[in-house]
C-alpha cells in the first residue's frame, strides 16, 4: 500500500489549517482546517484515515519521494503518534523582509498556540520524545512564545526555533543553557551589503551580535546553526568566502545550506549557485565545521556530485546529513 510516515508521526500547524508536513513542493497535500483552540484528535484521525486511502488513488500528494510502499493492509491500522509538531500558525507574522519570501508582505494575525499544544499533551498522543520546531515567521516575537517554549521545556520536550534573530530571545538563551533547544539562524550572507540586499532590512550588526549572544549561553555551540539559503543574490566565492571568515570568526561550529524554494520547485537552481554550496561544504570542512543540507533533495546533491566529479571528494562523502524535522 501507498504509505507516508508524516500522516502519523508529524503534525505542522499552518495560518488556517494543520497539515501533516510543510508544503515545500508546493504541490496538493492534506489540510485539515483548523484556527486554532484544541485539536480534535478523533476527528483529524478519521480525516487522516480518509487520506490514506485517497493516496491509494493517487488523488493527492502526487510526485511526493517520501511516499513509499508498506505493508499497511487497510487504514484501520494506523496509529497516530507524533514524533515531531511544527509551529507555523504564524507564517504571516514576521519582522523581515527577505526577498526569496512573501510572508512579510501581510500582518495576519497568528492564532494562540498554547491551547493546542496543551490538548495535544492531555490526549497522550505526543511520543515520548517529540520534537517541537518552531518556523514562521519569526516565533520569538510572538507574545505568547517564551510562555509557549518554556511549557514544551516543563512537558520534558525539546525543541528548534527557526529565527532571523533580529530579536534577542531570553527564553532562546536559557533553552541554549540548558541544551534544551537548538537554534537556526538564516544569515544568507557574509557582510553587511548582501544581507541587506538579501533580507530587505539593515539589520546584520544587530542580527550577528546577537548570534554572538547565543553562543555564549550555549553548553552546547553546535545547538546555534547558521543557515544560508543560497540564491542569484548571494551566490557568489566572495560571498562564501566572507561567511566563512565570520563563522571562524564567531566560533560557528554548526552551518546548514539549502536553497532558494521557488528554484527548486521549477528546476531553475542556478548552476553557480551549485558551485556555491560545494565551496560551501570544501570550506565548513576545512575549517572542521559541521555541515548539513536543509532540505535538498537526492537529485539536487547528485547535480552537485556530477559538478564536482572524480577530481574531488563528492558533497555525500564530506559527512553532513540532512537535517529535515
Amino acid at each position: 500500500m501507498i504509505f507516508c510516515p508524516y500522516l502519523v508521526r508529524d503534525i505542522n500547524f499552518e495560518p488556517d489549517a494543520i497539515q501533516p508536513c510543510c508544503n515545500i513542493r508546493n504541490i496538493q497535500i492534506p489540510r485539515f482546517l483548523f484556527q486554532g483552540g484544541k485539536v480534535a484528535m478523533s476527528e483529524y484521525c478519521t480525516y487522516i484515515e480518509k487520506i490514506f486511502n485517497l493516496l491509494q488513488d493517487g488523488n493527492i500528494c502526487n510526485g511526493c519521494p517520501e511516499l513509499t510502499v508498506v505493508d499497511v493492509e487497510n487504514s484501520a491500522n494506523l496509529n497516530i503518534l507524533f514524533h515531531t509538531v511544527s509551529l507555523n500558525m504564524h507564517r504571516w507574522f514576521c519582522n523581515c523582509k527577505c526577498i526569496y519570501c512573501d510572508f512579510h508582505k501581510q500582518k495576519l494575525p497568528a492564532y494562540s498556540i498554547l491551547p493546542a499544544i496543551k490538548s495535544l499533551y492531555a490526549q497522550h498522543v505526543l511520543h515520548k520524545n517529540c520534537f517541537f520546531s518552531w518556523g514562521g515567521g519569526e516565533s520569538t516575537i510572538l507574545r505568547e512564545f517564551e510562555d509557549a517554549a518554556i511549557l514544551i521545556y516543563n512537558y520534558g520536550f525539546k525543541q528548534y526555533i527557526h529565527t532571523n534573530a533580529l530579536h534577542y530571545s531570553h527564553a532562546v538563551a536559557a533553552l541554549l543553557e540548558k541544551c534544551s533547544a537548538g537554534v537556526n539562524i538564516s544569515l544568507d550572507s557574509g557582510s553587511q551589503k548582501t544581507y541587506k540586499i538579501v533580507k530587505g532590512i539593515d539589520g546584520f550588526q544587530r542580527v550577528t551580535a546577537n548570534i554572538g549572544k547565543y553562543i555564549a549561553a550555549s553548553k552546547n555551540k553546535e545547538n546555534v546553526v547558521i543557515k544560508y539559503i543560497i540564491f542569484n543574490a548571494n551566490n557568489s566565492r566572495k560571498e562564501i568566502v566572507e561567511f566563512f571568515a565570520l563563522c571562524k570568526c564567531m566560533g560557528i561550529e554548526n552551518v546548514e545550506f539549502s536553497f532558494d524554494f521557488r528554484e527548486v520547485n521549477s528546476g531553475t537552481i542556478a548552476n553557480e549557485s551549485l558551485h556555491a554550496a560545494i565551496l560551501f561544504i570544501q570550506l565548513a570542512d576545512r575549517l572542521k565545521i559541521k555541515c548539513s543540507p536543509f532540505f535538498v533533495d537526492d537529485k539536487i546533491i547528485a547535480m552537485m556530485e556530477n559538478i564536482v566529479g572524480i577530481t574531488q571528494p563528492p558533497p555525500s562523502q564530506t559527512g553532513f546529513q540532512d537535517t529535515r524535522l
